[in-house]
């Protein structure tokens, strides 16, 4: 008897004249809500994703930095603790010995390096409306050439004024000391930064690792510590291949 009547209430439901419209409302209600859910997840992504590409494409340069300086750190660390073992001296002191040494090279290569950027900027300078008046002479002796300087609109003490006028030479020579001095700006900035995260690296990898959920930690320590020994080998390649490329 009552599997008789199970097999009746069964046949009576699944008989869809049997479906009151209330049910078929309250179905169709909720695949719609299914739907605008996930169209509203998929939407709230893609925002995610745009945002996360425009932080990375404004902050490009200093992400750079950034990366600039941990591989620094690792170099520093690196030499140190070699430095550390084979001298047998405290941590400290090796990475104060290795830190000083970088700075020193910096010091000297920037000393030496700037003369010869201000000579070579001068004689840009001297080059440049001397190789173009030369060029003007040349091409005035064709039809052709003059007809090219017509439409251009350069006759020859225009062309002179703007190559050799003071101020069009002190605005090309600004942006010349600009960029220099840009490059060693960020040079100073990669090794402050590399020096401290080098002294302190468990403090920084901890704070980074308090970003992520609990859980994920683990996984993010493992993967940074197999960074620092790739970074490590990728020095040593390096290093090889430079020493090679010199003794060949």
């Amino acid at each position: 008897m009552a599997i008789d009547k199970l097999k009746r209430w069964v046949s009576f439901y699944a008989n869809d004249e049997n479906v009151s419209p209330q049910s078929r409302q309250l179905s169709a209600s909720g695949s719609h809500l299914s739907y605008a859910a996930k169209a509203g997840l998929t939407v709230r992504f893609a925002l995610v994703a745009i945002l996360i590409l425009l932080f990375l494409w404004y902050s490009f340069s200093v992400l750079l930095l950034v990366f600039c300086a941990i591989v620094l750190a690792v170099l520093l660390r690196a030499v140190g603790m070699e430095l550390q073992r084979y001298a047998h001296i405290s941590e400290g002191l090796a990475l104060g010995i290795v830190a000083s040494s970088v700075v020193m090279f910096l010091a000297a290569l920037i000393a030496l390096a700037t003369p010869t950027l201000v000579d070579q900027a001068q004689v840009l300078a001297n080059t440049i409306p001397r190789a173009f008046s030369t060029l003007k002479q040349q091409l005035s002796q064709f039809g052709w050439g003059q007809e090219l300087l017509i439409q251009l609109d350069i006759t020859k003490t225009q062309l002179l004024d703007f190559l050799s006028g003071q101020s069009a030479l002190f605005q090309r020579l600004g942006g010349v000391f600009a960029t220099t001095f840009d490059v060693l700006a960020a040079t100073f900035v990669i090794v402050l930064m590399g020096i401290y995260l080098a002294a302190e690296p468990g403090l920084y990898i901890n704070g980074f690792l308090q970003l992520f959920p609990r859980h994920r930690r683990p996984r993010l320590e493992a993967v940074l510590q197999r960074s620092n020994t790739m970074l490590k080998g990728w020095f040593i390649g390096q290093l090889l291949s430079m020493s090679m490329l010199g003794v060949l």
